[in-house]
């Protein structure tokens, strides 16, 4: 059993690609992006044998395999694309857009992938080193509970509440508009 979310809104949540500069930076996110992955299911396997179909060790092997058949920019895309689709089973978009100038990151929740226990928050620390000031991206769970991740372009993110004030901007009705005397 686990707990349900959904994307709610994002900003910013990409990464530009168009010089070589660029690409190598989004080649060493997603390179960031499976060790990270590897280290968190190493981390879950320490308390439970059994949590996933596949363990650390057949992610290292399948990491290993993909990157040795990177041969051009198009291949890297793919490699990740397959990587979080076929081995995380994340429901995970990765598009490029703006004409192939940005890889933008959809998490896609209909798409049939899951995410189990904090699978979340694996990629949103490992896009940390590589987000923009200002980017950020927002979610709702299955009880309504809402939180964002936002990015300070640093390398650092911070889990973020809504907090809303009832009472901001008031104005009680009045007696004739059925209004009570006593608010």
């Amino acid at each position: 059993m686990g707990y349900y979310i959904n994307k709610t809104e994002s900003d910013k949540f990409n990464m530009p690609i168009r010089t070589i500069k660029e690409r190598n930076r989004f080649l060493d996110f997603a390179k960031h992006l499976m060790v990270e992955y590897i280290a968190f299911l190493d981390e879950k396997e320490k308390r439970s044998a059994n949590y996933r179909t596949h363990s650390a060790q057949d992610v290292r092997d399948a990491y290993s395999e993909l990157w040795g058949n990177v041969r051009s920019w198009e291949d890297t895309l793919n490699c990740l694309r397959r990587f979080l689709i076929n081995i995380w089973d994340c429901p995970f978009k990765l598009e490029t857009i703006g004409g192939g100038e940005y890889v933008w990151f959809e998490f896609d929740f209909d798409s049939g992938g899951k995410w189990y226990d904090d699978d979340e928050l694996v990629f949103i620390r490992a896009f940390a080193p590589f987000a923009e000031e200002g980017a950020f991206i927002g979610f709702e769970g299955e009880d309504n509970a809402l939180w964002s991740y936002v990015y300070d372009g640093k390398g650092n993110y911070q889990e973020c509440f809504p907090k809303i004030d009832w009472r901001a901007g008031f104005v009680p009705p009045s007696k004739d508009e059925g209004g009570r005397s006593d608010v």
